[in-house]
């Protein structure tokens, strides 16, 4: 059985394809969460998938920038942004 190095569990080095996009990096961080808003695990990756899931107009937009892909004539999309990043974008 082949071993799996865990020493440096924060970034993932051994996939076989390039990412597109990082969650931690690019839009939130479980650890800033937890510690920011004295949060557990479970609380963490609960405030993480509603913040997702709260701003996932804004992921698509960038998931579709990043794969190059014109978004200009879909309606569809919300376009309801409220400026502000978010302490943990």
């Amino acid at each position: 059985e082949e071993e799996i190095d865990t020493s440096n569990a924060n970034t993932n080095t051994q996939l076989p394809y390039t990412t597109i996009l990082d969650v931690c990096q690019d839009i939130i961080s479980l650890d800033s969460v937890m510690s920011e808003l004295n949060l557990g695990p479970n609380g963490g990756l609960l405030y993480c998938m509603e913040y997702i899931e709260h701003h996932l107009g804004e992921v698509l937009k960038l998931l579709k920038e990043r794969l190059g892909i014109n978004n200009t004539n879909n309606s569809s999309s919300s376009s309801s942004s409220n400026g502000s990043g978010g302490a943990y974008l």
